[in-house]
């Protein structure tokens, strides 16, 4: 169980309340095959806390698309602009890359 605001890159996150790390501390001890599935099968089942909904595939899309945003939010400093961005010159300057920092040393992929 997890629970999401969609406001939620908007706001300063703690690394312990976004949702990529609940889902992370959730999945990483289970083995590789578990990841190994048909296509159009989900992995897990996804129910946001204090709303409302039933995952039949709506949830589950929230839920990655929530963990994106995460990812690049600055607070919880796990991907960061790319140079381009920062210089503002170049091509991709849209793109994130994982940061190097202290955030990223306690997730092990």
């Amino acid at each position: 169980s997890s629970s999401s605001s969609s406001s939620s890159s908007r706001m300063s996150l703690r690394s312990s309340d976004s949702l990529f790390e609940q889902l992370y501390r959730k999945i990483m001890h289970w083995p590789a095959r578990s990841y190994r599935v048909s296509r159009h099968v989900r992995i897990f089942k996804v129910r946001f806390v204090g709303e409302g909904g039933i995952d039949s595939g709506g949830l589950y899309r929230e839920c990655f698309s929530e963990i994106c945003k995460e990812l690049m939010n600055p607070a919880l400093g796990i991907l960061i602009p790319c140079p381009n961005s920062k210089n503002d010159a170049g091509r991709n300057r849209d793109t994130f890359v994982p940061a190097p920092s202290k955030a990223m040393q306690k997730f092990r992929f």
